[in-house]
């Protein structure tokens, strides 16, 4: 999944959907979103409030700038919680993946501790085939790689592919070979 693609998923056609599955891409995808829109939507709030404040401080009038304060607060706690939304449903959806409850966001309770290890658990794979949360979100990608056939038996050079079938190191083999090929070349 592309960076936008998983932005619009976790914003519009998934943004408070807590069923089904999210694949790795696309929480780091929104992840992702969530800093740079933090930093700039965050920097420019700032700039405007102190703007604001610096100017009804010098025009004499210290109580609008803090009206204008409260007006900040109100529109930052508003986007939090505008974002947190589609937030705990990305994260909700990424440990369905690996097939754990959504009762496992309580971590974040912990701090520091609890933060990390749901970080950890985002960043592991998910489960293959359909688990009890839904169907595998990485079918596509792992039928990619299961409609190939490799032939190990001739010998031919690195470059060269026999009659269609595209050939692989032994490592790249044995991964295939025992159904574990996220690591497998593209």
């Amino acid at each position: 999944m592309e960076f936008t693609q998983a932005v619009r998923t976790c914003l519009f056609s998934k943004f408070a959907t807590l069923k089904g599955r999210a694949t790795r891409s696309e929480f780091w995808w929104f992840q992702l979103f969530l800093v740079i829109l933090d930093f700039v939507l965050g920097g420019i709030l700032t700039i405007v409030y102190l703007s604001f404040l610096a100017l009804f401080t010098a025009i004499g009038l210290p109580a609008a700038g803090f009206v204008f304060g409260i007006i900040f607060v109100i529109l930052c706690a508003l986007t939090v919680f505008l974002l947190i939304i589609p937030e705990f449903a990305v994260l909700s959806r990424r440990l369905h993946d690996r097939d754990m409850s959504a009762w496992w966001l309580l971590l974040l309770l912990l701090p520091t501790f609890g933060i990390i290890a749901i970080l950890i658990i985002a960043a592991l794979p998910g489960t293959r085939g359909p688990n009890r949360y839904g169907e595998d979100v990485h079918e596509n990608e792992y039928n990619t790689y299961r409609d190939f056939k490799y032939d190990r038996s001739q010998n031919h050079d690195e470059n060269t592919a026999s009659a269609g079938a595209a050939r692989l190191d032994g490592a790249s083999q044995d991964r295939l070979d025992n159904g574990t090929v996220d690591n497998l070349p593209r």
